[in-house]
């Protein structure tokens, strides 16, 4: 994976062409640039997806462990 800081994206953002690209700004990762073919859609969603449970696991295991503690609904359909 090529690596770039925010300003060298800034500047070559036309001449990028070798991806995927990590870009990092002062130093930390802030960004991926993906490469885009038709088909993609679903890996690009199953990535965004696991990147977001990957961000909220914290919460969401407290949410999980409330649940579990909480025993088993009466609810009826």
């Amino acid at each position: 994976m090529n690596i770039y800081s925010k300003s060298e994206l800034q500047k070559n953002i036309g001449n990028i062409t070798n991806l995927p690209a990590l870009v990092l700004n002062r130093g930390k990762p802030e960004f991926v640039i993906v490469p885009y073919y038709d088909g993609s859609e679903e890996f690009i969603a199953d990535y965004l997806e696991e990147l977001d449970i990957k961000k909220h696991q914290d919460s969401l295991q407290e949410k999980l462990r409330k649940s579990k503690n909480s025993g088993i609904s009466d609810l009826r359909v």
